[in-house]
């Protein structure tokens, strides 16, 4: 009775390949973080120009949760100028009011904020 290396090789394979877009994609990360916060928002508005329509808030729950409004609404009430220096902010996870309330969602609601800003945006 020998061992069946056919089903290993495979899965070696699809290791292989898992491994090879992990590393891909933790290298696009990385030339991501490497750019200033203001091209860092620009890539982002682009995903979002040519992806919104696929797009939805993960958790339609926290879609508009206290938090989000909260958030948005004094984003809202910024000069332009102002607002393009908070979201800077998040990026470079400098300190500021905006900041640390963002830091304190959870993944789902941070997402349901860019998700909304990006929509006020368009």
């Amino acid at each position: 009775m020998g061992f069946n290396l056919s089903r290993f090789s495979s899965a070696h394979v699809v290791a292989r390949d898992v491994l090879g877009v992990a590393s891909g994609a933790v290298s696009v990360v990385a030339q991501f973080q490497r750019l200033c916060a203001d091209d860092q928002m620009d890539v982002f508005w682009h995903i979002y120009t040519d992806l919104s329509y696929l797009v939805m808030p993960a958790a339609p729950s926290s879609s508009r949760s206290q938090q989000v409004e909260g958030l948005l609404q004094q984003v809202q009430a910024m000069a332009h100028v102002e607002q393009l220096q908070a979201v800077r902010t998040l990026f470079t996870k400098g300190d500021s009011l905006i900041s640390r309330a963002y830091g304190a969602l959870s993944p789902t609601t941070k997402l349901a904020f860019w998700y909304h800003l990006a929509n006020l945006m368009a």
